[in-house]
């Protein structure tokens, strides 16, 4: 069975793109220094051929040689058989890598702060809201850098990790009013002192809950750079 054009599947192909490895139909290929070139590929084709100094496209090369620059069909910088042709990666952009940071960081104060009054009013039975959180940074990480990928992945553990700090501190700062006002605070007891105590007494699945929750973050953007 003859292989389909790319752009015309009722219409046989006669060949294939030198230059992406698309098969065409001969409405859909054009020659170019005596090589099938497809219509999305024959002008950066034209355009090499004309910075190297080779003949034009009615000026036909020694057979089985290919115009240099151009990758022959099927070479492992063409795309797969009838697919269209890999776009380039988008180059780093720094600023932009710090706009999606500070968005997850947003996503981050706002829904651990929220999370950690939940918990204070409800009980801590509610800890997989962290899992949540978790997945809220990485999207806003992604959503703006549209990246991924072990080293984004990273900070976006690092800015949950902060984020959790804060909250955790907004969450003794509730504590040690709430027994302030019931008289069981001592005197000229601070947040500082009340911290570590209120950590101290969360629970093993408080911190569970919390361990997956950086997992969610890290595979989430993590899995973006695939």
């Amino acid at each position: 069975m003859s292989t389909p054009c790319f752009n015309h599947p009722d219409v046989p192909a006669v060949g294939s793109c030198v230059q992406c490895g698309t098969p065409g139909c001969a409405q859909c290929l054009q020659q170019v220094a005596g090589r099938s070139v497809c219509q999305r590929c024959v002008g950066a084709i034209r355009a090499r051929l004309a910075q190297q100094g080779v003949a034009g496209p009615q000026g036909p090369l020694p057979q089985g040689q290919v115009p240099q620059g151009v990758p022959p069909p099927y070479s492992p910088s063409a795309p797969a058989y009838g697919g269209a042709a890999p776009a380039a990666p988008a180059p780093a952009d720094t600023r932009q890598v710090l706009l999606g940071i500070a968005l997850g960081g947003v996503i981050g104060i706002i829904g651990a702060i929220l999370i950690e009054k939940i918990l204070f009013y409800a009980g801590f039975g509610l800890s997989l809201l962290y899992v949540l959180l978790g997945y809220g940074i990485g999207w806003g990480i992604h959503r703006v850098t549209g990246r991924g990928g072990s080293g984004l992945a990273l900070a976006a553990v690092g800015v949950m990790v902060v984020c959790l700090g804060v909250a955790h501190l907004v969450m003794a700062q509730d504590f040690l009013s709430a027994a302030q006002a019931a008289g069981r605070a001592a005197p000229g007891t601070t947040l500082l002192d009340a911290f570590p105590i209120v950590v101290g007494h969360l629970g093993i699945m408080h911190w569970v809950c919390i361990a997956f929750g950086l997992m969610a973050c890290y595979r989430g953007v993590e899995q973006q750079g695939g």
